[in-house]
């Protein structure tokens, strides 16, 4: 049995999913991003306002 590639097996590391990374590594910022993306309607004015 030969060692599969960790392409064909798994997800390619160098490209993760945005939501994998806000899982891995959870910053307010990304995280807040990250839900902006995932729903605009609760988000967009947060924003607006912050900045």
């Amino acid at each position: 049995m030969t060692t599969p590639e960790p392409n064909e097996t798994t997800a390619p590391p160098s490209l993760p999913e945005p939501r994998d990374i806000a899982l891995e590594m959870e910053t307010p910022e990304q995280a807040e991003e990250l839900e902006a993306q995932s729903s605009p309607e609760a988000g967009t004015a947060d924003q607006e306002e912050e900045r």
